[in-house]
């Protein structure tokens, strides 16, 4: 599985097509180099709490770890310039 793209979280179904109109929400991306990180912060929150359903919590560590090889390939395309 990889992160969804912009385009992909547009068109939906997402957590910002399904979240409500006046609903606060918060957006990260790979380009935040502590993104990954505060994703595996909610991972564990989320664990330890029983909030939400491990598969979500999976999931949400495979984005992180997709967040990590994004930022890793721009780092490393960066070097060769």
């Amino acid at each position: 599985m990889r992160a969804m793209t912009k385009e992909e979280v547009i068109a939906g179904p997402s957590c910002l097509t399904r979240s409500a109109d006046d609903e606060p929400v918060f957006v990260l991306c790979a380009r935040d180099p502590i993104a990954a990180k505060i994703i595996r912060a909610w991972c564990e929150e989320a664990r330890k709490t029983g909030h939400h359903e491990l598969g979500k919590i999976r999931r949400a560590e495979e984005e992180a770890n997709d967040f990590d090889r994004w930022h890793a390939e721009k780092k490393a395309a960066k070097a060769i310039r």
